[in-house]
């Protein structure tokens, strides 16, 4: 994102909630590890990917709010079960 001129910063609740997420769909489903949570990072960040262009010269932040709009549907869709222990599940 940079080469484009985005300067992207994350709050460290985008992180956590993405982290937490991550670790629950994991214990729902096959154990991907690392590879779930790059997923997920990937999910976030798709729409800014295919528009940095666009964000250049300014600063975007990632937080929770953002982090939930954008991989909410997405993980319901691709994820069979997501296990009701998981904190987020009313949110996405």
């Amino acid at each position: 994102m940079n080469s484009e001129g985005l300067d992207l910063q994350f709050t460290d609740a985008a992180l956590r909630t993405v982290s937490r997420i991550a670790y629950h769909i994991n214990e729902a489903e096959e154990n991907t590890g690392a590879r779930r949570l790059a997923q997920l990072v990937e999910l976030v960040m798709s729409d800014l990917s295919l528009d940095a262009d666009e964000y250049k010269g300014q600063t975007v932040t990632i937080d929770e709010e953002y982090v939930l709009a954008r991989i909410g549907n997405r993980v319901k869709e691709e994820v069979n079960e997501i296990p009701t222990s998981c904190p987020y599940l009313a949110l996405i």
